[in-house]
């Protein structure tokens, strides 16, 4: 008796299976378990039954996967668009604002380029903290500025270099106390052109005071 319901849970489970499963072959799905065999003789048959079902299964899912496969040939790859390569929509930005962190920094003969490691704005990711400079995502026209602080009796001047080649000085200079200034230009740059500050000889100190207030800026106006 027990050995004819396990049989018997065995057939109801395989045919559950198929029905949700599969849509088994309605030959196969019709056919009887045979009632005047012996226990043994029915537990064989679905055995069999399982062995049939479970081809047909596989049959199917390579079928599914072959289909998968030609679809897959079929499809045309994305042009992926990165960072470096992209053009920006008109409706897109790019703008940075990065500040000296340092109380006080000391340029060096062999060193005038300005550490601006602090990164407050970076949209368009055009800034590099690591070596405190701007690269153009796009060409168009942007404006760049710079701050500076510094201490009383002595005077330092910066400027904004564009590939090398300066772009805009501030100086500033007091004897009684605490000082600063800063200056703004706007300038055409190509894709890939470079920004950073560096000390400049009008000067009478190597030192330039930081303490988040000398910073470095520049936006996208316009992109052409």
């Amino acid at each position: 008796m027990i050995l004819t319901a396990i049989v018997a849970t065995f057939a109801t489970t395989i045919f559950w299976f198929c029905g949700v499963g599969g849509h088994v072959d309605d030959a196969v799905a019709k056919r009887q378990i045979p009632q005047g065999d012996t226990t043994l003789a029915q537990l064989r048959y679905l055995i069999e039954e399982n062995k049939s079902m479970r081809q047909n299964l596989l049959s199917r899912v390579e079928r599914i996967n072959e289909d998968a496969r030609r679809i897959s040939a079929s499809i045309v790859p994305c042009t992926c668009i990165t960072w470096a390569n992209r053009s920006l929509s008109s409706n897109q930005s790019v703008a940075f604002t990065a500040w000296m962190n340092t109380s006080s920094y000391t340029f060096s003969a062999s060193v005038r380029a300005a550490p601006f490691p602090i990164v407050i704005t970076n949209i368009g990711f055009g800034y590099n903290a690591a070596n405190s400079s701007f690269t153009a995502p796009v060409s168009g026209l942007y404006e760049f500025s710079l701050a500076i602080y510094m201490e009383l009796k002595h005077y330092v001047g910066l400027q904004v270099v564009h590939n090398g080649k300066p772009i805009l000085r501030t100086r500033t200079g007091n004897y009684y106390t605490f000082h600063m200034a800063s200056n703004s230009a706007i300038v055409k740059a190509t894709v890939g052109d470079r920004f950073w500050v560096e000390h400049s000889g009008e000067s009478d100190s190597s030192v330039v005071y930081g303490q988040e207030v000398t910073t470095f800026s520049g936006y996208l106006i316009k992109e052409l």
